[in-house]
């Protein structure tokens, strides 16, 4: 559990840079942001092949989806089939949107057989601060 949090942690910071520098001097409500969190345990011998659907898949997101304000993923340091996923979308609507695109689709059917463990969340944002960016 401790691995999880402090990987939590750094995920948050970056989510935090990112949106520092796409948003740079606007303002965000984050009363209206959908946040989640996943946890996920690939089978070692898959992961390379995980990883490289994770690259494809949240570069095309990020791209593609004006509602998709950040995605991270971040491994445990001393075991990589440990992942975990932080995700800012602007509201539940773009959360809603991203899951129901194919290329999210196409992922989920790519990956669904290499994963062994998966804890999604909901989770709230309580403060979040960065420079350049004001939350509201």
């Amino acid at each position: 559990m401790k691995q999880i949090i402090i990987l939590a942690v750094g995920v948050c910071i970056g989510v935090l840079l990112s949106l520092v520098y796409a948003n740079k001097d606007k303002n965000i409500d984050k009363s209206s942001l959908s946040v989640r969190s996943a946890y996920i345990e690939i089978i070692p011998e898959k992961l390379d092949e995980f990883l490289q659907n994770v690259k494809t898949g949240m570069k095309t997101s990020v791209q593609s989806e004006d509602g998709v304000l950040a995605l991270y993923a971040i491994s445990d340091k001393n075991d990589p089939t440990k992942i975990t996923f932080f995700e800012i979308y602007k509201d539940e609507a773009a959360y809603a949107s991203h899951i129901g695109s194919e290329h999210f689709k196409r992922y989920i059917s790519q990956t669904k057989d290499l994963v062994t463990k998966k804890v999604l969340s909901q989770v709230e944002a309580v403060e979040l601060q960065a420079k350049g960016v004001k939350f509201e």
